[in-house]
């Protein structure tokens, strides 16, 4: 259920970066589009202000000529000369406007030849004025001039509804454009909505399970320092750099350390042990199993350093502390007093050489009794068989008597030979 949930947890977080990124890059994509077309509008817009700006240019210039032609003033041909020049730089800007735009290109040629057609209309009126009022003014009352300017007027109008019908199209984009960026934006954020109340949901769950694991994972820790608290042997516990995580009560007795002072402490420092005889530091089982990743048992005659200067034989093991994945994750030491089973062997010890001197004593005994026994004995028996080889006369009790002191020192012989080979055998 958990590695479900971590799994659904990164595919929502793998979809809802995507979309961020597939998002932003729509976003690009439209505000781009957007800005190109608004720039297209923009630009039509600068060509109609190009073309009106001609053809209002060209009107200055010829109400300046009439002014010029009716008073006879020169300061009218002042605006009339300045219409001129700005008249050029005019038709050179819009020809720059619609370099873009071939139609409207191929329009100029003409436009430049009607209009450069009324200029020099314009300018032989002027030089006409100089000379003859009134030859100039029956000039200007003809409808050439008329038909000139409306001539331009008729090229320029094209031209500003090609470029209407242009500015129409790039209206209609733009607003297309806005509505799709508009679609794409609702679209992806309703999207993201989704994904992200489905990122939410799992992310609330997989804390859900996480805190659910570590309320269990904390009350199987606290199950297994109860029960290694609750273990009659001492228990000390440390990570995997040998620093000191735990100790049960029977381990602070013994070490003299309290398990808030043995945190994090390397365990060398909190569990000193030397050899009996040598006084020698023994390597330490619990960093024997840390790097060989298994149960290691304590050498014999080794002597705990209490933190206090008391010290007590004991006898241990550590074993490696492995995670569910197997990897190692801390080592566990247990390790037990052993004074009074060493004081029980030391008795037990005494007591067989007590046994042992006191069988040697009764071997000895038996063996001095033997022989003490046997020296009367030889000459008994000499005695009786010399009384027997010189044919001594004897009545019946005699006789008798004799028979019996013969069986018995042969009896007793037979016993006192026994208890020899007894003390020999042992």
């Amino acid at each position: 259920m958990k590695r479900a949930l971590d799994n659904g947890l990164i595919v929502g977080a793998g979809l809802l970066i995507a979309l961020l990124i597939v998002d932003a890059g729509l976003s690009y994509k439209n505000t781009h589009q957007l800005y190109r077309d608004a720039r297209l509008v923009t630009h039509s817009t600068e060509v109609l202000n190009a073309l009106e700006d001609i053809v209002s240019t060209t009107k200055d210039a010829e109400t300046g000529q009439r002014g010029y032609v009716i008073t006879g003033e020169s300061a009218y041909l002042t605006p009339y000369r300045a219409a001129l020049k700005k008249i050029h730089e005019q038709i050179a800007y819009a020809k720059l406007l619609t370099v873009d735009n071939l139609w409207q290109q191929s329009r100029f040629p003409k436009l430049e030849r009607l209009i450069a057609a009324k200029l020099d209309d314009l300018e032989q009126v002027v030089a006409l004025r100089k000379k003859d009022f009134e030859a100039a003014r029956r000039a200007v009352l003809t409808d050439q001039g008329e038909r000139m300017m409306q001539a331009i007027r008729e090229q320029i109008s094209a031209m500003e509804q090609e470029e209407k019908d242009l500015l129409q199209v790039r209206f209609e984009a733009e607003a297309h454009e806005y509505r799709v960026a508009v679609i794409t934006g609702v679209f992806a954020s309703l999207l993201a909505l989704v994904i992200f109340g489905g990122f939410i949901y799992l992310l609330r769950q997989n804390l859900f399970e996480r805190s659910k694991a570590a309320a269990i994972l904390e009350e199987q820790r606290e199950w297994f320092r109860t029960t290694l608290a609750s273990i009659g042997d001492a228990v000390i516990a440390t990570d995997t750099k040998g620093r000191v995580t735990f100790l049960n009560d029977i381990a602070q007795h013994l070490t003299g350390w309290t398990e808030e002072e043995a945190a994090g402490e390397m365990l060398e420092t909190v569990f000193k042990i030397v050899n009996e005889q040598t006084r020698e530091t023994v390597d330490n089982p619990a960093a024997r199993a840390l790097r060989e990743g298994m149960i290691v048992g304590l050498a014999n005659h080794t002597m705990l350093l209490n933190k206090h200067g008391a010290e007590f034989p004991i006898d241990d093991s550590a074993s490696p502390i492995r995670s569910a994945e197997g990897r190692i994750a801390g080592v566990v030491l247990v390790f037990r007093d052993v004074t009074t089973r060493r004081e029980a062997e030391n008795s037990l010890r005494e007591r067989t050489e007590q046994l042992a001197e006191a069988n040697r004593l009764k071997n000895e005994f038996l063996a001095m009794l033997a022989h003490e026994l046997r020296n009367p004995l030889a000459p008994i028996q000499s005695a009786l068989h010399l009384i027997q080889s010189q044919g001594f006369e004897r009545d019946g009790d005699v006789h008798e008597l004799w028979g019996i002191i013969e069986r018995q020192v042969q009896s007793l012989v037979h016993l006192v030979d026994d208890l020899l080979d007894v003390n020999r055998i042992t």
